[in-house]
């Protein structure tokens, strides 16, 4: 696989710019409340110990792979791979991922990686990485930074030491997000989604009376949720789609 010299800065990420760690944690605090080691690359990932960050994480498929972090920028992401898939089906294929979720230190840097809050993820093509630092690019990663920022995500091949197979969520989106009150509250739920607050929802869908049978409580939204949500949204009145918004939040709840 050749790449290429990666096009003049000014031609990238329109319209759009990074968010420093400091802002991420204005809107979602630390990642963990103990400060972080060095990170060399390859090194380990730590686990998040922030209660309002962990309820904000999920996992789920978004096509080619499936990724763990924030909510908002895991559906996002979906929709990104979506879009590729509709316009470029092979290429979609060839897509995979060296991770989403990661709270560690940036290689050799004292900042928090923007990893550690779940809204960046690497690309592989073909199963492999594109080298950071050289100024070059898989053309394919060209090919699609402009669907990522139609959704709102932030190429790193703009970053002062280029990181190519890095894309994430925009200063701009992550604004957008936290005025529209994304996360102060439950996170939107739907099937496919795993982790601790898909747990919180079973639990209380065998609580409330009104499921057709008791849920393993395995914080996986799979099958078997999804007929218990439609059947308690049946139930309170509410919009039968199996998605866990704000009303179904309230109604559980009440």
């Amino acid at each position: 696989m050749a790449d290429i010299p990666i096009p003049h800065p000014n031609e990238l990420n329109p319209g759009l710019n990074p968010i420093g760690p400091s802002r991420l944690r204005q809107m979602l605090g630390s990642p963990r409340s103990e400060p972080l080691p060095p990170h060399v690359s390859g090194g380990p990932c730590f686990a998040v110990t922030n209660r309002l960050l962990d309820s904000l994480i999920v996992r789920r498929n978004v096509g080619p792979f499936k990724v763990t972090g924030l909510q908002p920028a895991v559906d996002s992401l979906a929709d990104v791979m979506a879009e590729i898939k509709r316009g470029d089906p092979a290429l979609h294929n060839r897509l995979g991922t060296s991770g989403m979720l990661c709270v560690r230190r940036i290689a050799n840097s004292p900042n928090t990686s923007n990893h550690s809050w779940g809204i960046a993820v690497d690309l592989k093509v073909d199963g492999r990485v594109d080298p950071p630092g050289n100024g070059r690019t898989f053309p394919e990663l060209l090919e699609i930074s402009s669907i990522f920022n139609r959704h709102g995500w932030y190429w790193g091949a703009e970053f002062p030491h280029e990181d190519a197979m890095h894309f994430e969520i925009s200063l701009e989106r992550m604004q957008q997000w936290h005025d529209d009150g994304r996360f102060k509250r439950d996170p939107v739920l739907q099937h496919g989604h795993f982790g601790n607050k898909v747990a919180e929802l079973q639990n209380l869908l065998n609580g409330s009376g009104v499921t057709p049978s008791v849920l393993a409580v395995d914080k996986d939204f799979g099958d078997r949720t999804l007929v218990a949500v439609k059947a308690f949204q049946e139930a309170r009145g509410l919009v039968v789609d199996g998605i866990v918004g704000r009303n179904t939040w309230a109604a559980l709840r009440a």
